[in-house]
């Protein structure tokens, strides 16, 4: 190579090197002012133009000496020849930045829900390389008689970088193997033998797992590969789920399976379509184990949505009157639960003559509604009764509260919350009315249920109550019932015209006479 290729006067040296500065200094300032406003993948490209610097600085002390500035203007102009090798590798360098950068951004991630494994962004910075190679020492430095060398080389490198790096090149291999089968993606839910997390990496060596209980867990890609690996995540958004519950031997199988499917009605997260399904699966030494087959579309949080189910379980089978099996090897003394004390007759009495409605009966009729009362306890956000739906029963709140909701087929609206001591449903209890709102529990309830059958009863022994019951409710309903002595004429006509039409349905309802 000739000196003269190499040679820079004086004046080229300080006019490159001020603008060698300049550039740094301008980059510098645009990196820092980037990086403060947050802008989400630009930085990355200031950071490789920060040493164009130098390149520009290079061409420019070129050009100043007389030398050619063309690409490729020959092998003997290294000034220029190096200022461009800079421009290329620092630009491409630069550009697969912003590209890698914005392929990870929340943008393309949560916006668009694409995802790419960190494998195939350091493969494409792999093909980057060589081809910078190639262009490089083709392409500008016109030496494509190095291409022979070049590849001759690039082979010999390969089989001793492929007994330096074996294991590397293994995992490599494999994590590639995995992508492009597409066995998991990002943010897939996996079980990988034993192990079962949330891959939020696949590196070119590398794949990581968030588990369940937050730890992170990284495995080599070829260790995966060589594994079991079962994705919940995929093919089908739905995943199905088995929960076992065990019930005694005298509770009637179909029976049982009918709660079982109320409380995963009453599971939002169990999905309707497909429908669960319930089945026998043993008969265990204590009791019937029965499977319950669900489908749940957010496997994220399987363990809320199984916690959520065997509670409403729980509930149901309490409600039901059906109690889960102890093991028949072992002595228990039992203790006492979490519920609340237990209730007694006198409590039920105290509380159904404290309310409105039957206030005023007589104590041997309180006696038969006391005796019919059935104590039902409720976890919270379960509903009593649905609105739109058919009852004959009554319920009177003993511990918790409950809230009256209203719907209109979109939006639901709280109307009420009763607490201890208050009634509802009595228009359902008395007349079979279809129920005029949803009534949910606010927090753990436990409720007094006052049937149909207890009503009759009542009313066989003294028929003149249903209308004292219809003019009580009417007054509730028109809020008039506190100042009822003070009624002026016409107010009390039309509660008595009101309260005669209501005692006349509830007759015919409690007497099995409505042809309705």
């Amino acid at each position: 190579m000739p000196i003269h290729a190499l040679a820079v006067s004086p004046v080229a040296v300080l006019v490159a090197l001020l603008v060698a500065v300049a550039l740094t200094l301008g980059g510098a300032f645009v990196l820092r002012t980037l990086v403060r406003k947050q802008v989400p993948w630009w930085p990355s490209v200031a950071a490789p133009l920060l040493l164009w610097g130098s390149a520009i600085a290079l061409l420019i002390g070129a050009a100043l000496d007389g030398m050619p500035l063309g690409w490729g203007a020959g092998a003997d102009h290294a000034t220029a020849n190096v200022g461009w090798t800079l421009l290329v590798f620092f630009g491409a360098t630069a550009m697969l930045g912003v590209v890698r950068t914005f392929l990870t951004s929340r943008l393309v991630t949560d916006g668009l829900g694409i995802q790419i494994p960190d494998l195939l962004l350091d493969g494409a910075r792999y093909v980057l390389w060589i081809a910078m190679v190639f262009l490089v020492v083709g392409g500008i430095w016109g030496r494509t008689e190095w291409f022979e060398a070049l590849f001759t080389a690039s082979a010999v490198g390969t089989v001793i970088l492929g007994f330096a790096l074996q294991e590397t090149l293994a995992n490599f291999f494999a994590g590639m193997g995995l992508v492009s089968e597409r066995t998991y993606g990002l943010g897939d839910w996996v079980h990988v033998g034993d192990v079962e997390g949330q891959v939020l990496r696949i590196s070119r060596r590398t794949t990581r797992l968030r588990t369940r209980m937050g730890d992170v867990v990284t495995m080599s890609n070829r260790h995966v590969a060589g594994s079991t690996i079962r994705n919940i995540s995929r093919a089908e958004p739905a995943h199905a789920e088995l929960y076992v519950v065990s019930a005694p031997y005298d509770a009637p199988p179909n029976q049982v399976r009918n709660v079982l499917a109320r409380a995963a009605r009453a599971t939002p997260e169990i999905l309707r379509d497909p429908e669960p399904r319930y089945r026998i699966r043993a008969y265990g030494d204590s009791g019937i184990d029965y499977e319950v087959k669900a489908w749940v579309r957010d496997v994220d949080r399987l363990p809320d949505v199984r916690g959520a189910y065997l509670a409403h379980v729980w509930y149901f089978f309490k409600r039901a009157g059906i109690s889960f099996p102890y093991p028949v090897r072992e002595l228990r003394r039992l203790q006492p639960g979490w519920s609340a004390p237990p209730i007694t007759p006198a409590v039920i009495r105290k509380h159904l003559s404290g309310t409105d409605l039957f206030r005023e009966l007589a104590p041997e009729l309180l006696d038969l509604l006391v005796e019919g009362a059935k104590v039902l306890e409720f976890g919270a956000n379960q509903d009593v009764v649905v609105q739109g739906e058919s009852g004959s029963t009554s319920y009177l709140v003993d511990t918790g509260r409950v809230a009256a909701i209203l719907s209109d087929g979109t939006a639901e609206r709280r109307v009420a919350e009763l607490g201890p001591g208050e009634l509802f449903g009595e228009l359902a209890l008395l007349t079979g009315n279809p129920r005029t709102t949803t009534v949910r529990t606010m927090e753990d309830t436990r409720l007094l249920e006052i049937g149909a059958g207890t009503m009759r009863a009542v009313l066989e022994r003294a028929p003149d109550v249903a209308q004292r019951l219809a003019e009580i409710t009417v007054l509730r309903r028109a809020g008039l019932l506190e100042s009822r002595t003070a009624l002026d004429t016409q107010t009390r006509s039309d509660i008595r015209r009101d309260s005669l039409k209501l005692g006349e349905a509830i007759r015919r309802f409690l007497t099995g006479q409505d042809e309705g």
